[in-house]
């Protein structure tokens, strides 16, 4: 539970600092014989804040639940 709930929270914010996923698309524009033309389209995925939110809450969550099981289980 401990590595899930670090993993959300360095995952959640990495999502609020960056706020999205940036990606590259290439395209075939023309092709004649052995001779191509490409093009390299770079597109934004947009990451909402709540979800960033959400997920370090839910992260945290996690990881404070654990480190209590723990001690009660001591």
């Amino acid at each position: 539970m401990k590595l899930i709930g670090l993993l959300l929270v360095l995952l959640s914010g990495i999502s609020l600092i960056y706020g999205g996923i940036q990606y590259q698309q290439r395209h075939t524009v023309a092709q004649i014989g052995d001779l191509k033309a490409t093009t390299t389209e770079t597109k934004h995925l947009e990451i909402p804040p709540v979800v960033g939110v959400v997920g370090l809450i839910a992260g945290l969550g996690l990881i404070l639940m654990d480190s209590r099981r723990s001690s009660i289980t001591r």
